[in-house]
């Protein structure tokens, strides 16, 4: 499982991929999160933090956009007109 939850980074500034505003949006923390889990009856049998690799990935992704004067299909199909909020360009 994969999933984004609230860091310490402050507040989300919205429009974000999975949320136009925050009356629609739930993150929690980590630890929420596993809770919420085990609550409902999930066994955690590995938990890794990839918040330092993802956000490698996606920044790399940015700049080899931005170098080749391209968009990428996949922010381009799934945020639509919102993709330029949402990336802040």
């Amino acid at each position: 499982m994969y999933d984004v939850t609230a860091g310490t980074g402050g507040d989300v500034v919205f429009p974000v991929p999975w949320a136009q505003s925050s009356e629609i949006s739930f993150l929690v923390t980590p630890d929420e999160l596993r809770d919420l889990l085990g609550d409902s009856g999930f066994r955690i049998l590995d938990w890794r933090d990839v918040t330092e690799p993802a956000t490698e990935w996606f920044e790399a992704r940015v700049t080899a956009a931005q170098s080749s004067g391209t968009q990428t299909l996949a922010y381009t199909f799934l945020l639509g007109r919102s993709r330029a909020r949402c990336s802040g360009t």
